[in-house]
């Protein structure tokens, strides 16, 4: 398995922290699933996507709450 760095998802997710609504609406179209529509059915691609996914959905997550 490989290790996984999220320190650079979470620092672009809090640049958005001035932006509520951008970053409310990248949650919005993260969370309809569009990696089937990326075309990476399956393998370590997407397993990879979907983390990557879950962390910025996190981070977002955690910068709209604090306002």
């Amino acid at each position: 398995m490989n290790s996984r760095n999220v320190e650079p998802l979470l620092e672009c997710t809090y640049k958005l922290a001035d932006n509520a609504i951008l970053a409310k609406g990248i949650d919005w179209y993260l969370r309809k699933k569009n990696v089937e529509k990326a075309g990476l059915s399956t393998g370590a691609e997407k397993e990879c996507v979907v983390w990557g996914i879950s962390v910025l959905r996190k981070g977002i997550t955690e910068i709209t709450r604090e306002q």
